[in-house]
């Protein structure tokens, strides 16, 4: 039921029609197609079009989502869908609910780097037991609301939810610590990794009554939370220890479970005033012996559920409180640009195309000031807000300029090329270049520098066609192969050291600027050859080798190089975990002779990376030949002609028994195997690589 107004006694809940709107909003988003769709990659929250067709950015959102132009779950979510093909996987017709499968499966370690000195780890988890997560969910989309609407100390419940954007909950925050003229500061230590997942059904269920019930009985395993428990464990190879973060899913999961922390806590006393945002948490109040009664309540329920609070960010601050730093200078900066006159001079129009390259410049740099001066997130805006910047804003059915568009007038497209293209007349580098060495200097926004260069291409060439086009076209090409050529010869090094640390999300972001901006065409194949086959060699992760193969292809037009290294990593990272490992280990014959039978390879380490390279080997497409005949042919010949000669050693060798599912001896096929090879009989895509063509270009 839907809390109104006064659901608790002095409350300023907002009027019922936000909650009608924020029921819909999780009504949405706990579909199982939306939390797999968008959620896997976390996409849903990190952008999104409001109803002036605006593009919005929610300012709390930290992942960093995947480019959805190659990792994207379109076709995997309306395979599940198709004639409900989930059931036949994670539903019981008899007892009509989502069943718990007792299946543990590896996620992908993901790092990316949280601060100079510390990394934060995603963890992607396996289709197979992500499907079982999202499908429960949705079974139980009620109940979860419930929870959700029922907090009112909590900032961080909405998921990008529309109506209450960063500058509404910024409000609600303010309301809940009102009147009060001190703030305790504090948050939970490493919380995501810390979170023990039996805690789930204690802080869910009861801790004494899911205690009770341990082993009481199979129906009695599986009430919300033990169900939570259950699947996370089996998402993490059955980890008790943290939850997998990344994905919309577990965002949730750790956002139920601090409303149900906060209700324990206002539990002990009603009159306490905090706003908490994930596990971050503010407390107001004007005596001592306030914070003292608070202290103690929260550290009482910290310890009871095998947390810790995180004492390095642990502070009392007093008013005026100093840590609203927005960003409304930021978004608004452009604001004060004057307006190109009507029939302006040419002499005009070359001075407010100077004026506002000035500007953008100004811009640029004052973002990065803020980002050091502790405005977390400013970066992150520079893409944002000149994307917003150089686009009419859509109000309704018309279109209204901008001021920076004002300020060009009515040729602003034409002046927009010079502006960002053109190199400075005494430095020699364009205003791309600037904005695409943000990228090469932090990994967090290179998504985001993506999206802002493909969305200036797309303006700038809006309305043009033959030459015209072409000519633009030139100078983006001419101002990406100029910025290639300042770095290409550290590229390759700096790839090489990120293997060596570690570094996921650094690595992704140079294969990915190489795929979009094409600069495998400037560079030799030596360079490219040697960058792919270290990252395919490192098993660094499934993204990057996903990368490196599409990226050797492409410059190689065939896979002769990597094909070795490949059917190696398959090998060596499935081995230990082989439950045939000890007659492989007695086995004389060498890796490449003997790749196991034991049905079990997707629900360990490189599963995504293996789909892949099993979709390249079987898939197949329909065509009608001259003779009107139907007929079939693979896709990827390349792929297969490059496996069945493979060069290992000096002898030539066909790998291509281990791009194939094998029967496990003596038992049953494992049933996540069969999940994928449904998938692979019925051309699921799960990387979208062009269909052979591998082009992604920017242009």
């Amino acid at each position: 039921m839907i809390p109104r107004n006064g659901a608790q006694s002095g409350d300023t809940f907002f009027p019922e029609v936000y909650y009608k709107e924020l029921s819909r909003h999780y009504s949405k988003i706990l579909s199982a197609e939306s939390l797999i769709k968008y959620g896997y990659f976390d996409s849903l929250a990190n952008k999104f079009i409001d109803r002036s067709g605006n593009y919005k950015e929610e300012q709390y959102i930290s992942n960093d989502q995947f480019y959805s132009g190659i990792f994207n779950l379109s076709e995997f979510s309306d395979w599940l869908t198709k004639d409900n093909k989930w059931k036949e996987f994670y539903f019981s017709p008899e007892r009509q609910k989502v069943l718990i499968k007792d299946k543990w499966t590896t996620p992908i370690s993901f790092t990316i780097p949280k601060d100079s000195h510390t990394r934060r780890e995603y963890k992607l988890i396996n289709l197979f037991s992500y499907g079982n997560l999202a499908y429960y969910l949705e079974q139980e989309k009620g109940k979860i609301s419930n929870i959700l609407l029922s907090n009112r100390n909590s900032m961080s419940k909405f998921f990008g939810c529309e109506v209450f954007k960063f500058t509404v909950t910024q409000d609600l925050r303010s309301a809940l610590l009102f009147g009060k003229n001190k703030r305790y500061v504090t948050d939970i230590q490493n919380f995501y990794h810390s979170i023990y997942t039996h805690s789930i059904d204690w802080m869910l269920e009861g801790k004494e009554e899911s205690k009770r019930n341990v082993g009481v009985g199979k129906s009695s395993r599986y009430t919300f939370g033990r169900s939570l428990d259950q699947l996370i464990q089996n998402s993490q190879s059955g980890e008790t220890h943290g939850i997998p973060t990344g994905n919309l899913i577990t965002r949730i999961i750790a956002e139920i479970y601090m409303c149900k922390f906060d209700e324990k806590l206002i539990g002990l006393n009603s009159g306490y005033s905090f706003a908490r945002f994930v596990d971050d948490i503010t407390f107001s109040f004007n005596t001592d012996m306030e914070l003292i009664d608070f202290k103690k309540s929260l550290n009482e329920q910290v310890r009871e559920y095998s947390l810790s609070l995180n004492d390095s960010k642990t502070k009392v601050e007093t008013f005026p409180f100093g840590e609203n730093k927005n960003k409304d200078a930021i978004f608004a900066f452009f604001d004060t640009l004057p307006e190109m006159p009507i029939d302006a001079s040419r002499s005009v129009e070359n001075l407010a195309k100077k004026s506002v390259k000035e500007k953008i410049s100004q811009f640029i740099d004052y973002c990065i000031f803020e980002e050091k001066q502790g405005n977390r997130g400013s970066l992150k805006c520079i893409p944002t807000v000149l994307a917003n910047s150089i686009r009419p804003m859509r109000v309704g059915n018309s279109y209204h300029p901008r001021p920076l568009i004002k300020a060009l007038g009515d040729e602003y497209r034409e002046h927009l090329v010079d502006i960002f293209f053109e190199p400075h007349y005494l430095t020699g580098v364009s205003l791309f270049e600037k904005i695409l060495d943000l990228s090469f200097m932090d990994s967090k926004i290179t998504q985001k520098i993506i999206d802002f260069s493909q969305i200036v291409v797309r303006e700038v060439t809006s309305g043009k066609n033959g030459k015209d086009r072409d000519d633009v076209i030139e100078k983006v090409e001419g101002a990406a192969g100029a910025y290639f050529n300042r770095i290409k010869n550290t590229l390759e090094d700096k790839i090489n050291e990120f293997i060596d640390l570690g570094s996921n999300q650094e690595i992704y972001s140079y294969l990915l600027m190489i795929i979009i901006f094409n600069f495998d065409e400037k560079m030799e194949s030596s360079s490219i050859n040697s960058i792919c086959q270290s990252v395919i060699e490192s098993r660094i992760d499934d993204i990057n080798m996903i990368l490196a193969t599409i990226i050797y292809y492409r410059k190689n037009r065939n896979y002769d190089g990597i094909v070795e290294g490949i059917a190696k990593a398959l090998w060596e990272t499935h081995h230990p975990v082989c439950s045939e490992k000890g007659s492989l280990d007695a086995d004389p014959n060498p890796w490449y002779m003997k790749p196991c039978n034991c049905g079990g390879e997707f629900k360990g380490r490189l599963w995504m990376y293996r789909y892949y390279l099993y979709f390249m080997y079987k898939n197949k497409y329909k065509y009608i030949n001259d003779k009107g005949q139907d007929r079939e042919d693979y896709t990827y010949k390349e792929f297969r002609k490059s496996i069945r000669e493979a060069i290992v050693g000096n002898e030539k060798i066909n790998l291509e028994n281990h791009f194939v599912f094998r029967n496990p001896s003596n038992k049953s096929p494992d049933e996540v195997n069969e999940f994928y090879k449904k998938m692979l009989k019925d051309g699921v895509k799960i990387i979208d690589d062009g269909d052979k063509k591998f082009m992604y270009s920017l242009l």
